[in-house]
């Protein structure tokens, strides 16, 4: 809390916001999953709402203090970046929701709306790989107008994993989606380089 209060007063404001829905989705969370069995979403707007609620926000966020900082933060306006970065945050959540969605079933939650048998699941997890690829579509656009080649790297990185994992997802099996669905160290020092040629082109 000191730390907080140390900050500039805006940047104060922009923390105090994003703890704040970070917060409600995560005790959203807590309630809606606190039933008997397996509980399920019901609806696709519980899911976007509440990968919104956890990550998109922090996409938001990051553009705030960036803009904040320096009105050179990106070639892009502020309306599209934020656009963009609510897009890249909710893309990541989904992925990590995909990835987890037969152990989060063994401990009750569902986040897939509907979906309460594995084949269900499984065709179910197609059309929410082609939402989070569509995010990680903006995601790249966003990292693409970034001002300054760290920058674009740091961004980057993180959606050239996911769009791996979103590959392996979409052609696992229900076995080997059980196991657990990883990305090589290998694959990542690889994708490492190729952020490396995005940075500077």
């Amino acid at each position: 809390m000191a730390a907080l209060e140390n900050l500039p007063d805006w940047q104060q404001i922009s923390v105090r916001k994003v703890v704040g829905i970070i917060t409600e989705g995560q005790c959203w969370d807590l309630d809606r999953f606190s039933g008997k069995g397996v509980v399920c979403l019901g609806e696709d707007r519980e899911l976007r709402t509440y990968t919104y609620q956890v990550a998109g926000c922090v996409g938001e966020f990051w553009t705030e203090i960036g803009f904040g900082d320096n009105r050179d933060f990106a070639r892009a306006s502020f309306d599209e970046m934020m656009e963009w970065g609510k897009a890249y945050g909710r893309s990541l959540q989904l992925i990590n929701i995909l990835r987890d969605v037969p152990e989060d079933r063994k401990n009750g939650r569902c986040y897939l709306p509907g979906a309460e048998t594995r084949e269900h699941l499984l065709r179910e997890r197609q059309r929410w790989i082609k939402e989070a690829h569509e995010g990680l579509d903006l995601a790249e656009r966003y990292a693409k107008s970034l001002n300054g080649k760290r920058m674009r790297f740091g961004t980057v990185l993180p959606a050239m994993i996911g769009r791996k994992t979103l590959d392996r997802l979409e052609l696992a099996s229900w076995e080997n989606w059980e196991s657990g669905v990883k990305v090589s160290r290998k694959e990542v020092y690889c994708m490492m380089a190729k952020a490396a040629r995005f940075a500077v082109s």
